[in-house]
């Protein structure tokens, strides 16, 4: 359907099947009418990219060398629900942004004294577990009727004063442009207002005066900005969203690559370069709303038409990190990490030069971790363990004993992906013990040291809420273990006793994160956990093992895991369970210590996918 102010006329013919268009895009379309009064359409045309403005930057000439390399930092979806969960990424994020972790010259990350600004591309505020679990108990205590409607109790503060406090650590190092997101306190409907600075007691010491009458407002050290948003940044012309435009695009469409081949517009990375390009050459940067997407209703302009070319396009909260150049009128360059900028008045480009950023959500990519003992390295599995994990389970005794069905290898990287990222699994690769282990120094975790000969089996831990066999128990959390040592040659050798005291001391240690992550991802464990204490807590820990087994079965309990039952399940199975009481760091390192394992230390990980 074609639309303006003077009418709506449908459109017909072959080609619009291999045009990817969406409700509010930009046309203009070539055709005639046909004898249904539909208009049959032979080519379309769209705005393409406008006039790029010069970068004012480029035109010092006295510049210093160097004065133009300054960085820009971007990230999104920080998630900061209040708990304890939030503590080690967001710290490991301000030690980095504030030069704390050294330069590149150790092998590190890039310098971040080159950073200039740090944008954060909405989302910063996650779900609240503290309001969710005592709702219930809220509403039994507060029976009077509620104040202008307002219930004081239903109100949790300690994700944003927690946003706050980052903000006042960071400002006086850098200057900070905040975006608002989904689920942060803004209006829901696009454009979202700026975060109002009344939130932020500490930060907002930064912001800039409020303009006085007519005066345009001028940014200060730190910006509560709306979404969308364009601004300049050391001479770079920005427009970007917290993702909300490119999430709702790929509800309705699927964008195929370079070969005709259709993503997976829910998660492919490349999918969603190819919808922020299609949103730049329609001169609209939301252009589902307000028909699938809220909007204000203005009635003398569009505010979310691009009217200038910008240099950088960006979209927070998305899967993955992905970056692209679009030049003119060439096709997208999909150019991998690449993320240097340069001149746009370069004689040999064609056209206006925009740089497209998908930036990712850093609660879900912020961090990971390995562990290095004495006795054995755990590191989080990635896909470049799947073929080895692969021809392990072609094994049949290896299925059988681990119930599984043989896979594909297309089906092992996605099972990869899904074991990496649901909220309810955790999951280590169990390799040979790094070789810069000592009792002295924390290892330097290299590529070589989880490499596929050194890798020996897997430790897994799946989270489920039990709330018995008739469903009329208190709800409770138990976490499942299930560890495998693959090749006969390296059992009887220790592994598997030592894997599993370091996953138990890690599960200790992070009891806190690991639960918080599980009920604020998982609609169906929050559900059953409303209106229990704020305090999430395993109630045991839990292992299924056939009844022949007898080498697991003793392993196990010589780690404290006791049988539920004296016979086994209809499967054949026993389930051996560690009790609460026995989760305490103290026995946990008891059992290490008895294991014969030392040097327990976490590291990062630092692999790229």
């Amino acid at each position: 359907m074609l639309e303006d102010e003077s009418g709506r006329l449908r459109l017909t013919g072959s080609m619009l099947r291999n045009t990817q268009l969406c409700t509010g895009a930009i046309i203009a379309v070539l055709g005639t009418e046909n004898a249904n009064g539909d208009f049959e359409v032979i080519d379309t045309k769209v705005p393409d990219l406008p006039q790029q403005p010069r970068r004012w930057g480029s035109d010092t000439l006295d510049a210093p060398t160097g004065a133009m390399k300054g960085k820009i930092a971007f990230v999104s979806g920080l998630g900061i629900t209040g708990t304890s969960s939030d503590t080690l990424a967001l710290e490991l994020l301000a030690d980095y942004l504030l030069g704390y972790t050294g330069g590149a010259s150790e092998g590190a990350l890039p310098d971040a004294s080159a950073i200039t600004r740090l944008i954060i591309a909405g989302n910063s505020v996650g779900a609240s577990m503290t309001t969710d679990v005592n709702a219930d108990s809220a509403t039994k205590k507060r029976t009077g009727p509620k104040k202008y409607g307002y219930d004081a109790s239903a109100y949790n503060a300690s994700p944003i004063t927690r946003l706050d406090s980052f903000l006042a650590e960071i400002l006086p190092s850098m200057p900070v442009t905040l975006m608002p997101g989904e689920s942060d306190p803004a209006n829901f409907s696009l454009p979202q207002q700026g975060i109002h600075r009344a939130m932020f007691p500490q930060a907002r010491a930064y912001c800039a005066p409020p303009p006085a009458g007519e005066d345009k407002k001028e940014p200060g050290w730190f910006d509560s900005v709306t979404n969308p948003w364009e601004g300049d940044v050391e001479g770079w012309r920005l427009w970007g969203s917290s993702g909300q435009n490119v999430d709702d695009i790929l509800r309705y469409l699927n964008f195929a690559d370079e070969e005709g081949n259709v993503a997976d517009g829910a998660g492919d990375s490349e999918a969603r370069m190819r919808v922020m390009e299609a949103m730049l050459r329609w001169r609209c940067g939301v252009p589902t709303a307000p028909d699938t997407l809220w909007s204000y209703p203005f009635q003398t302009h569009d505010p979310f038409v691009i009217q200038t070319c910008p240099h950088i396009f960006f979209a927070g909260n998305q899967p993955q990190f992905k970056t692209a150049v679009i030049e003119g009128d060439a096709p997208l360059k999909l150019n991998g990490a690449d993320t240097e900028m340069t001149g746009t008045d370069d004689d040999n480009t064609s056209g206006p030069r925009v740089r497209l950023l998908s930036i990712p959500k850093f609660k879900e990519t912020g961090e990971l971790t390995a562990i290095s003992t004495s006795t054995v390295l755990l590191v989080p599995y990635s896909k470049w363990h799947v073929p080895r994990y692969h021809e392990w389970m072609k094994d049949e005794e290896i299925q059988e004993a681990t119930a599984s069905e043989p896979l594909s290898i297309e089906e092992e990287y996605a099972m990869q992906q899904s074991w990496r990222q649901d909220p309810d699994k955790l999951t280590f690769i169990v390799c040979l013990p790094s070789p810069s282990q000592t009792e002295t120094s924390t290892p330097a975790i290299k590529d070589t040291d989880d490499a596929s000969d050194r890798m020996v089996g897997d430790i897994n831990l799946f989270l489920r809420v039990d709330d018995g066999e008739e469903g009329d128990a208190e709800p409770q959390i138990i976490g499942e273990i299930e560890l495998m040592i693959a090749e006969k040659n390296n059992q009887r050798k220790g592994f598997g006793k030592a894997a599993l005291n370091t996953f138990l001391r890690y599960i200790v240690d992070h009891e806190a994160e690991i639960l918080d992550e599980f009920v604020s991802r998982d609609e169906t464990a929050a559900t059953a956990l409303k209106g229990m204490e704020a305090v999430l807590k395993f109630a045991c820990l839990s292992v299924k093992i056939g009844q022949a087994n007898e080498r697991s079965l003793a392993l196990f309990e010589g780690a404290m895991f006791r049988k539920v039952a004296e016979e086994p399940n209809y499967f054949g199975e026993f389930e051996l369970r560690r009790e609460r009481e026995a989760l305490g760091r103290e026995m946990v390192d008891v059992s290490l210590e008895r294991a014969g394992v030392s040097g327990y230390v976490e590291v990062g990980y630092e692999r790229v996918e």
